[in-house]
């Protein structure tokens, strides 16, 4: 159902794959947009290691909305740079290609919770994340990304 890398010698482990979906501050979600054109948004996300999903925001309507709500099928990606190579010139990047569906969290205790962990992501303390959510939690939509499969590749540019 889903291709496997096709370089394995470029191929992360599950581990790495997992510790790039931390450290990463924002990824690209690929969704079917109108008249069969994809529509990539980029995002803040959280990732829940325990559940294998990622968490984000946005508002209550919109295209992104209609985009899930006609195929929640979607594909998640994110790049992390590692450095430069040896050579002191070319870059080292490691990516997480992830699919999955994604679905609007309707347990508001739940939604309420993963808004909280995305806030702690961002802002450096627990202040600005309460100011942040006594702000926006009513007006917004947290919606869910369920890792069905996901590859982690890492590329030397030269």
């Amino acid at each position: 159902m889903f291709r496997k890398i096709r370089k394995v010698k470029n191929e992360l482990s599950p581990e790495r794959t997992r510790e790039i979906l931390h450290k990463a501050a924002r990824g690209v979600l690929s969704l079917h947009g109108d008249d069969g054109y994809p529509y990539g948004l980029p995002l803040n996300y959280v990732y829940d290691e325990e559940n294998q999903s990622l968490y984000f925001h946005g508002t209550k309507t919109g295209y992104k909305i209609d985009c899930i709500e006609k195929d929640p099928k979607a594909c998640f990606t994110v790049i992390l740079e590692d450095g430069l190579a040896d050579d002191g010139w070319s870059k080292i990047t490691s990516s997480v290609v992830a699919y999955g569906l994604v679905e609007e969290i309707e347990d508001q205790e739940f939604a309420r919770a993963a808004m909280i962990n995305l806030a702690k992501k961002y802002y450096p303390n627990m202040e600005l994340v309460d100011e942040n959510m006594a702000a926006g939690f009513k007006n917004t939509k947290m919606l869910a990304f369920h890792i069905s499969y996901m590859t982690g590749k890492k590329v030397n540019e030269r």
